[in-house]
């Protein structure tokens, strides 16, 4: 259930490492700046440019912003930069009770 509530992206490393401080992963702010960033992985993706749009008569005013839209400067296109974990813990998920069976007799 931990690894469940941990969120999938961030929007920063940064953002990450203060969700990792407010949430207890880590108490410690410099070991938290030294050890989430590379935890992460650094994910950049493009938006398609070709939208679908129903056709439509154009009014007058509407083909004259096209014609000035045209000999525009395109605008260019946003790029989503996001940061993801690195690893994707819930795939190890079935090795868990293995790992911690038995644990607890062992420490008492």
């Amino acid at each position: 259930k931990i690894i469940q509530k941990r969120p999938k992206v961030f929007a920063s490393s940064e953002d990450a490492v203060k969700w990792a401080l407010r949430n207890q992963w880590l108490s410690n702010p410099e070991s938290a700046q030294l050890s989430i960033p590379s935890q992460l992985r650094r994910q950049v993706r493009v938006p398609s440019s070709t939208t679908t749009t129903a056709k439509k008569k154009k009014t007058t005013a509407e083909q004259a912003n096209e014609a000035k839209s045209r000999h525009a400067e395109p605008e260019p296109a946003r790029i989503d930069v996001r940061y993801v974990w690195r690893t994707d813990l819930m795939q190890s998920e079935q090795h868990w009770i293995g790992w911690f069976k038995g644990m607890t007799d062992q420490l008492l």
